[in-house]
């Protein structure tokens, strides 16, 4: 059956495809008559197979040899800093194994740590320098910086490295990274000034130096209009300028000014992923866009918040402030009347539905009412000044208790600037802000004086009652007070645990109770001290030196409240000044605050750990007394204090605490730093004759040795000099003495096989005959020179006036010329424009004081450069480039045309350039006064002579001017700082006196300043549209009692800038207070002194400079309140520091 069936197959298969014959193969047959043979042949196979498994598995697993490899990451983008430092790129040399990289040392032994100047080769090429660092680690470091997303290889000569280093790979690639922009910031600005001015300014950061071609002309700003929920992109596109930070990193876009309309719209910035690195090398990979929300006229002025909170005045005593804060500047005046203050019911009224809710808490002003409004009581308020006429902070004093609620309305219809109204009412409620509870001593300092009351008077607030500590430290333990606590002098806290001042006091406590009903009443007491000072005369240390210590007390459960205060409180007569001289001496000054002179006749005592004096000195007719260095006395007689006794009375100044240091460091005292352990150290300035030499030049440089504070040369000192050419080699070594002079010279010769490059100077003082201490350094440049073989020209065209050139039609003009006078034809002339502002100053009108009215001094200066489009140089060998300066902002600039012309090969080339001061003005307005204006004393005669000139620099009349005089004048003002929060903030604030009418002749005006009132001031001249042309600001000094701002320093003002040996300087000082002070001529030491008392805020006072003072010095004003003056709340000690020269031409 089955066979039938295979058959049928068959058959169907042989139907369909045909029959199919196999012959067997050849080995088959051979196999079948050599059986034996085959068998051998096939067993021979079969091991040459094996053979091959097990020759591949061993080769497998044989020990590979190790390569060397470099390890590098591309280098990091390079901070954008005033100087560029572009990163380094790192190339570490090593095996990498699954333990991590393995530093391997590869670099040549005659090659380590020098500078590397063939065989390796970066491609692209950007300059710089290969060194190697040690012997496994090569480092790049450009000169200039990296460009954006470009792919570099480095290449490697055979021979680069060690011999015997199995290498690699001799090529490497890396790529930078990419060129990326971010906008930073996009914010609508109006101007607080102009009103009229509004604008959208972007800040836009790169990581790479951008095109600005590319950027400006891949910019698009326009606005999207809303319709329909849609945004409209068919709108007309801005215009917009931009301006640059110095390495073109960041951009700041201005729009054109925007007017605001009807409804809201969106502002697109958008920057196209064609922008450009400067380079070219990179581009955005994306745009890169944001919006910005141009509000409409009804919502443009607005309210934008209003918030209640404690702010310390003055006097550091908690004030309740409300503050509101609007979109536009709003006049103050007009504000005041548009807002309302209202505080609302404690209780929520009764209604038909539900009952009286007592003790409500307000939420919303929905829910204050006409019938809410109608119980509500107006809250009092007190405006405080504002910086600007047109301000968006404003500011009220109020008080109320707490918990209680203000209703705060904003009446529509209030205008702000450029005549924009609030379109409806401005309503909240702001919870009233709760005072602080608080412990508070009224006085400032540390002093009472011991011929006084002796009282001291203390604020409390919201405390039931508080435990007052006397603590007198017993006269014996003022050592252990200085040296066991830390901190301020007048709140000190003690360093150890287990030490306070119930071991060096005698503590009497008493407890005063008070209202506690009300935060807003402020309650006083005063403490009456003179009960517990000693009566024992014996004792050589302070006898009322109280750590005085305040606390809120419960009564009730006799425990104390979280509510403290501490001051320390000396009573005495005697304040104490001590100066420190650079020779390490003292000058310890002693005066009396009640009677405001020296003390004379007063022993002053340096007091030593132990609590023994150690030296003593009496007091001169100055109240002087000088002691010598200190610094040898240590251990147990390190100094401690300086204590000052008369009669039963002692005072006493810590010997060294940081808390009592003055800080000079506001006032101009420009110079270099040293400390007491310096003054005998020696420095060197090094300097060479011209800088740069040819291989084969000789190298001069000279020296100048000296001590600090120019004292004598300690000489016969041994000193070498050490000279290191550009490949880190030392070139010469040469070992001198120091002479008494401190000047020396030194010279060494190259030849003309020298490396180029940079040359380093050291020196050095010598001990154990070898160089140690560095004392200064210079380096000198050793280049080769080719000579020019062309000459090149440049000039502008129209040809400069004598004083300035319009920016229009303006034109640069380069001639190139081949060394021989014939022209340098078809030559490619590259160029670029500098403009930078320029301070106004002629030549012609050397005593004259030029403005620039197109300059903002509130706004950072523009500077613009910009790469010309290359020219080729015509028959002549000229060629002209079309500036177009009327496109730049304008301004006055310095314009700086420079120009590079190149050979024919394109590769050697000679510059030029040639500078013009440009602006657009017609004519300027300069001054001359005939005094200094600085300090004009009060009723005396002053002038100033006004000129106009043209950019011929030829005088000319000008009519339809104003001049306008302004006084300055300190106030307090509220400001908002960073953190939300407020502060009392002393500014000048601008009130015009008068505004009058000028004309200037051909010659010039003679305008008289007015100089009745004491006080600062400022003369402006304003063009017809208000332009300010010119203007000046002079002081009127004399007595009188002037308003000052309550946290105003001291302010001196010299008579001068220069005077004579053996003259007297006249000083202007303006004081927070009355009272006395002293004036010293100082600089390494104290040369001169002057004791001075004042009964009004300005005086004019004098001191005499020493007939053998030269050089330089100081003014040093330390003034002390008067006792009976009633500033309590300033530091009763004020300073001041101005320099002067003395000049000996005679």
């Amino acid at each position: 059956m089955k066979k039938n069936v295979l058959s049928s197959i068959c058959s169907v298969f042989s139907a369909l495809f045909g029959k199919v014959n196999w012959q067997s193969p050849p080995w088959i047959n051979k196999a079948k008559e050599s059986p034996k043979a085959f068998g051998a042949a096939i067993s021979l196979l079969l091991l040459i197979c094996l053979a091959g498994v097990y020759g591949a598995y061993w080769y497998k697993h044989l020990p590979k040899p190790e390569y060397i490899t470099a390890s590098f990451n591309p280098p990091d983008i390079t901070p954008n800093e005033e100087t560029l430092y572009p990163n380094y790129l790192i190339l570490d040399f090593g095996y990498k194994n699954a333990d991590g990289f393995l530093a391997q040392p590869v670099a040549p032994l005659s090659m380590v740590n020098k500078v590397v100047t063939e065989g390796v080769e970066l491609s692209p090429n950007i300059p710089g320098e290969w060194h190697w660092n040690g012997d496994n680690q090569l480092v790049f470091a450009p000169s200039e910086d990296w460009p954006a997303d470009q792919e570099f290889t480095i290449k490697f000569a055979k021979d680069f490295f060690a011999a015997n280093k199995p290498m690699e790979s001799y090529e490497y690639r890396f790529s930078t990274k990419p060129f990326q922009a971010t906008i930073t910031e996009f914010k609508f600005y109006q101007d607080p000034v102009n009103a009229e001015t509004r604008n959208a300014v972007a800040t836009i950061q790169f990581n790479f130096p951008v095109n600005t071609e590319s950027l400006e002309k891949h910019t698009r700003l326009m606005f999207e209009s809303l319709k329909k929920g849609n945004l409209n992109l068919s709108a007309e596109p801005l215009t917009f300028t931009y301006t640059y930070d110095t390495h073109k990193r960041v951009a700041y876009l201005h729009s054109e000014i925007i007017k605001i309309k009807d409804v809201a719209r969106y502002l697109l910035l958008n920057l196209n992923k064609d922008v450009t690195s400067s380079t070219g090398s990179g581009h955005l990979k994306e745009d890169v866009s944001k919006n910005l929300l141009i509000p409409d006229s009804s919502n443009f002025l607005k309210v934008v918040n209003a918030n209640a909170s404690i702010v310390r005045n003055d006097k550091d005593r908690p004030e309740q402030v409300l503050s509101v804060e609007t979109s536009l500047g709003v006049n103050e005046a007009d504000f005041n009347k548009s807002v309302h203050f209202y505080l609302l019911p404690t209780d929520y009224p009764a209604t038909a539905g539900e009952p009286v809710k007592p003790n409500y808490q307000w939420q919303n002003p929905g829910e204050v009412t006409d019938n809410i409004l109608a119980l509500a009581t107006p809250l009092g308020k007190q405006a405080i000044a504002t910086e600007h006429n047109y301000a968006t902070l404003h500011s009220f004093k109020f008080s109320a208790q707490t918990p209680r609620y203000i209703y705060v309305k904003v009446d529509k219809g209030l205008q702000g600037q450029g005549d924009f109204k609030l379109n409806t009412d401005y309503t909240a409620v702001i919870p009233v802000p709760e005072l602080p509870k608080e412990i508070s001593f009224l006085h400032k300092g540390s002093l009472l004086a011991l011929s006084g009351e002796k009282k001291l008077s203390v604020l409390i607030r919201g405390l039931p009652a508080v435990k007052f500590n006397f603590a007198r430290v017993l006269p014996n333990n003022l050592n252990q007070l200085v040296t066991q606590t830390q901190g301020d002098f007048n709140n000190p806290y003690f360093i150890n645990p287990s030490f306070n001042q119930q071991n060096i006091s005698q503590i009497t406590s008493e407890v005063q109770q008070f209202d506690a009903s009300d935060l807003t009443k402020q309650q006083y007491t005063a403490l009456d001290l003179a009960k517990y000072l000693t009566t024992d005369t014996n004792t050589s240390g302070p006898q009322g030196l109280f750590l005085l210590e305040a606390t809120g007390w419960d009564v009730t459960n006799n425990a104390p409240l979280d509510v403290k205060a501490s001051r320390l409180i000396l009573i005495t007569d005697m304040g104490m000044l001590v100066k420190d001289n650079n020779d390490g001496s003292h000058d310890v000054f002693v005066q009396s605050i009640t009677q405001g002179t020296p003390i004379a006749g007063a022993n002053v005592t340096v007091l030593g750990k132990n609590g023994l004096p150690i030296l003593s000195r009496l007091t001169d007719d100055q109240g002087r007394a000088n002691f010598p260095t200190l610094k040898d006395f240590v251990e147990d007689r390190e100094p401690t204090a300086y204590i000052a006794a008369m009669n039963n009375d002692v005072s006493f100044i810590p010997y060294r605490n940081e808390n009592r240091n003055l800080n000079f460091s506001k006032f101009d005292i420009y110079g270099m730093y040293t400390n007491q352990q310096d003054a005998q150290s020696l420095s060197a300035y090094l300097f060479s004759d011209r800088g740069i030499y040819r291989p084969g030049d000789t190298v001069h440089i000279g020296m100048i040795i000296k001590q600090a504070f120019a004292q004598a040369q300690p000489a016969g000192l041994p000193l070498q000099a050490s000279v290191i050419d550009s490949r880190g080699v030392t070139v010469k070594d040469e070992k001198f003495t120091l002479d008494s002079t401190g000047y020396m010279d030194l010279d060494f010769t190259t030849t003309s096989t020298s490396p180029t490059g940079q040359y380093m100077v050291n020196l050095y003082l010598v001990k154990d005959n070898a160089p140690q201490n560095f004392l200064g350094s210079t380096t000198v440049r050793v280049s080769e020179f080719l000579p020019d073989r062309m000459r090149i020209s440049t000039s502008l065209e129209p040809k400069p006036a004598d004083g300035w050139s319009a920016p229009t039609g303006l034109k640069a003009q380069v001639g190139l010329w081949n060394l021989y006078g014939a022209p340098a034809t078809n030559r490619r002339i590259s160029a670029r424009i500098l403009l930078t502002p320029q301070q106004i100053e002629f030549s012609d009108y050397p005593d004259y004081v030029f403005a620039d009215p197109l300059n903002d001094p509130k706004k950072p200066a523009k500077v613009f450069t910009e790469t010309l489009t290359d020219v080729k140089t015509n028959d002549k060998g000229e060629a002209v480039f079309e500036l177009n300066l009327d496109r730049f902002e304008k301004a006055t600039y310095q314009l700086t045309f420079f120009a590079e012309g190149f050979e024919a090969e394109g590769g050697r080339s000679v510059t030029s350039q040639t500078k013009a001061l440009i602006s657009p003005l017609p004519y300027f307005i300069g001054y001359k006064a005939d005094g200094d204006l600085s300090f004009i004393k009060q009723n005396s005669e002053r002038k100033v002579n006004f000129i106009a000139i043209d950019p011929q620099l030829s005088k000319e009349a000008v009519s339809d001017l104003r001049i306008q005089l302004i006084s300055l004048r300190p106030v307090t003002t509220l400001v908002k700082k960073d953190d939300g929060t407020y502060q009392y903030q002393s500014i000048i604030q601008s009130s015009i006196v008068s505004t009058t009418p000028l004309s200037l002749s051909e010659n010039g005006v003679d305008y008289t300043l007015p100089s009745k009132e004491i006080g600062d001031y400022s003369l402006v001249v304003l063009g017809k549209d208000d332009t300010v042309l010119s203007q000046l600001k002079f002081s009127i000094v004399g007595a009188s009692q002037s308003p000052l701002a309550k946290n105003a320093e001291l302010s001196i003002k010299l008579n001068k800038e220069e005077y004579l040996a053996d003259e007297d300087i006249e000083i202007q000082i303006t004081a927070p207070y009355t009272g006395s002070g002293l004036i010293t001529i100082e600089r390494d030491k104290v040369y001169a002194t002057q004791w001075f008392k004042t009964e009004t805020t300005n005086s004019v006072q004098k001191i005499h400079v020493p007939a053998d003072f030269q050089g330089n010095g100081y003014i040093n004003v330390a003034f002390i309140r008067d006792w009976e003056s009633p500033e309590l709340f300033i530091s009763p000690l004020s300073y001041s520091v101005a320099p002067f020269t003395v000049n000996h031409d005679n």
